[in-house]
């Protein structure tokens, strides 16, 4: 339990109320009354709803409390995988009706490209083909720094961010 005097917190130094001086474990040991007598009293938080973090706080007088309201804003996403499987890559790209899902399960058991993808790998110079469906076909786990992502992403217009929720969705998978 954290303590306030008046609507100043109380760190765990020493603590003056008028001209008497007293440690904190001390007041730790008193009764709630005899907090109150001195005007120490409990801090209660407001709830941080889920998705926010604070910034800051007041403290406000309560009826017998000390009332603490959090300055509140957007947390900030959370990190991007660097590598996701190739199981939770397809099955996100079917979960979000990019390819369907028997081409998620082809592409996991027999490693057969899903025809958007193919349709990108035909975009790209011939030479880059052949490793872009070696890629596709073979690898059992996909790098997010891999030059090919935002390719992809691109072929499918999905910015940056998009996919970086994208690698996030498939490592919940």
């Amino acid at each position: 339990m954290k303590y306030a005097l008046n609507t100043t917190e109380l760190t765990g130094s020493d603590i003056a109320v008028g001209d008497v001086q007293f440690s904190y474990a001390t007041m730790l040991q008193w009764s709630d009354a005899e907090r109150a007598a001195h005007g120490i009293y409990p801090i209660i938080d407001d709830a941080i709803p889920e998705g926010k973090v604070a910034t800051g706080s007041t403290l406000e007088q309560g009826d017998g409390v000390v009332l603490r309201h959090w300055t509140l804003e957007d947390a900030p996403p959370p990190p991007v995988p660097s590598i996701i499987s190739d199981r939770q890559f397809f099955q996100g790209l079917a979960i979000n009706a990019t390819i369907t899902q028997q081409e998620a399960l082809d592409a996991v058991m027999t490693g057969t490209i899903p025809a958007a993808l193919e349709g990108f790998v035909t975009q790209l110079p011939a030479a880059d083909q052949f490793a872009a469906r070696m890629l596709l076909s073979g690898a059992i786990e996909f790098h997010r720094n891999h030059s090919l992502v935002p390719a992809v992403g691109a072929a499918f217009s999905w910015t940056e961010a998009q996919i970086d929720d994208f690698w996030r969705f498939c490592e919940g998978l």
